[in-house]
C-alpha cells in the first residue's frame, strides 16, 4: 500500500481558477449560439465528466466563478432568452436565493403538517338557544371540547 495524498478528480487550483475565467466569458458574453445550460460548457465544450464537474465547482478557486456564470444564466431564464416554460423549469437551478426560499417554504410546510397530524382531534359543540326577543330569535354558543376518544392516549 503507497501512502500519500488522496486522489482527486479537480484540476490544481491555478487551472480551477483558468477555467473559471473561461466559463464566466462563455456565460456571459454576446453570441447567437443559444447558451443555457451548464453541461453545454462542461461536457460537450471542455469534455469534463459530471462527476469531476461537481468536485469542480466545489473547490474555493472555481466557485466565484461559477456563481457569476450562474447568475448570468439565471438572467437568461427571465429575460425572454429561454422560452418561458424552458426557463420556468430551469430558474431553480440557476437561482440560489431562489432554491433557498422554496427549501425554506418546504421544510416549513411539512413542519406545519406533521403539525396537524400529531395534533389531537377536538370537538366542537353548539348550544342553541331560541327566544321570543325579535331582534335576537337565536343565540348560538359555541364550545370546544377535548375528543373523549383521545384522552385515552
Amino acid at each position: 500500500m503507497v501512502a500519500g495524498r488522496p486522489r482527486t478528480s479537480s484540476p490544481p487550483p491555478e487551472e480551477c481558477i483558468e477555467l473559471g475565467k473561461e466559463l464566466v466569458q462563455w456565460a456571459t458574453e454576446e453570441t447567437k449560439e443559444w447558451r443555457c445550460l451548464f453541461q453545454q460548457w462542461y461536457s460537450i465544450k471542455k469534455g469534463i465528466l459530471r462527476k469531476d464537474w461537481k468536485n469542480i465547482i466545489e473547490t474555493p478557486e472555481f466557485s466565484p466563478y461559477y456563481e457569476i456564470a450562474q447568475a448570468a444564466l439565471s438572467v437568461k431564464c427571465v429575460d425572454g432568452t429561454m422560452k418561458e416554460r424552458f426557463g420556468e423549469r430551469y430558474i431553480r437551478l440557476y437561482d440560489r436565493g431562489l432554491i433557498e426560499v422554496e427549501n425554506e417554504q418546504a421544510k416549513f410546510d411539512a413542519e406545519l403538517k406533521k403539525v396537524e397530524e400529531n395534533r389531537a382531534p377536538q370537538i366542537i359543540e353548539f348550544m342553541v338557544n331560541y327566544s321570543n326577543d325579535p331582534k335576537h330569535p337565536i343565540e348560538i354558543l359555541p364550545k370546544t371540547i377535548s375528543n373523549p376518544d383521545s384522552s385515552s392516549a
